[in-house]
């Protein structure tokens, strides 16, 4: 009887040897799988390295609307956003989401906001998109966080434009939504 025990004993070990290797075997094969997941392009993408033309673009669009938001310049301030935009944010207390004319309209009510200091955290752009994380400071007394995302559009040449300024199309940098939180 205490052979044929030890005799299982022993199966029973060369079984286990046996189901560790094959379980050490799969882990192999699944970390290798995993290794070469993670080389493919579909895993790790690098961003984009942007022109850094479209940075100058995107920053003196921005500027124009700084420009705009603190002399009040009505015609200015439409000129920087995609007739399109949406701005979105929390106010006292509320949602918001207005069509950027209706933003607009505000601003020109409340008056320029003459003291208002701006910085820019972030700065991404993708192909033909970006987006910009700005804070400011002392907008007609309230401070934001601002998010706005852009697309480089192409506008159409039209007449003498078409001729002699653009030979064609002219590609622009427009704001297409205005995201905030009043702090």
């Amino acid at each position: 009887m205490l052979k044929n025990n030890r005799r299982l004993l022993e199966i029973k070990k060369t079984n286990c040897q046996s189901e560790t290797k094959m379980i050490r075997f799969a882990l192999v094969i699944c970390i290798l799988m995993l290794m070469s997941a993670c080389k493919t392009k579909s895993v790790i993408t690098k961003p984009d390295t942007a022109d850094s033309q479209d940075k100058q673009l995107i920053l003196a669009l921005f500027d124009k609307y700084i420009t705009a938001v603190k002399t009040g310049d009505r015609d200015l301030m439409i000129s920087v956003f995609h007739p399109t935009a949406m701005m979105y944010g929390y106010y006292k207390k509320f949602d918001n989401n207005i069509p950027i004319n209706a933003f607009i309209d505000i601003q020109m009510k409340k008056g320029p906001a003459s003291n208002v200091v701006t910085q820019i955290h972030n700065l991404e752009i993708t192909g033909r998109i970006a987006s910009l994380k700005v804070v400011s400071k002392n907008w007609n007394g309230d401070s934001y966080t601002d998010y706005y995302t852009c697309i480089k559009t192409v506008k159409k040449a039209t007449g003498a434009e078409k001729n002699e300024y653009f030979k064609g199309n002219k590609e622009e940098w427009l704001i297409v939504s205005k995201t905030f939180y009043l702090h």
